[in-house]
């Protein structure tokens, strides 16, 4: 009985750790994702922006 009681708790534990990496790399990843974003608008606008240079 002990010794069920201590899997079930280092079970818990490796489950609160896999679910704290997990969060943290959806975290990690949004953040690129919105770093990416950033960049594709940055670029939009600068080819918008040459765009408008090159016409007469």
């Amino acid at each position: 009985m002990l010794l069920a009681k201590n899997k079930r708790l280092a079970n818990k534990r490796l489950f609160i750790v896999f679910n704290y990496r997990t969060s943290a790399w959806r975290y990690h990843n949004s953040i690129d994702t919105a770093n990416h974003l950033k960049k594709l608008k940055f670029l939009a606008t600068l080819t918008s922006f040459q765009n408008q240079m090159m016409t007469p």
